[in-house]
């Protein structure tokens, strides 16, 4: 793939991302993997020194990229939010983008 062609240009590819999403929030308590933009990033762009990253190796959406800014990224997780395929909650690190299901379950006066 190119660095950002049709990342989330389609149903499939936006699924790929929410399944992403899902196997952080699955993980956490064995990687403490969540899904900051740059986290999500570093798998996408399959980023070997990275701590989390290289944990998902065998995903489909690991290392779909050779580039992607940190802005674009906030920009297609974003629009997935608009979409409703997943929510945010605000933290001191950032957004951490999380399914309806997690964020209904813990943190529900969250945005």
């Amino acid at each position: 793939m190119g660095e950002y062609s049709g990342l989330f240009g389609d149903q499939a590819q936006s699924g790929l991302i929410v399944l992403m999403v899902r196997d952080l929030e699955r993980t956490r308590e064995y990687y403490c993997g969540y899904a900051y933009v740059r986290t999500i990033r570093n798998i996408l762009t399959g980023k070997e020194g990275a701590a989390i990253a290289p944990l998902f190796k065998d995903k489909p959406y690991y290392g779909q990229y050779y580039r992607l800014r940190l802005d674009k990224v906030e920009h297609m997780m974003d629009a997935l939010v608009k979409e409703g395929l997943l929510k945010i909650i605000y933290t001191q690190r950032g957004k951490l983008y999380c399914s309806p299901e997690y964020h209904d379950e813990h943190y529900s006066r969250c945005a």
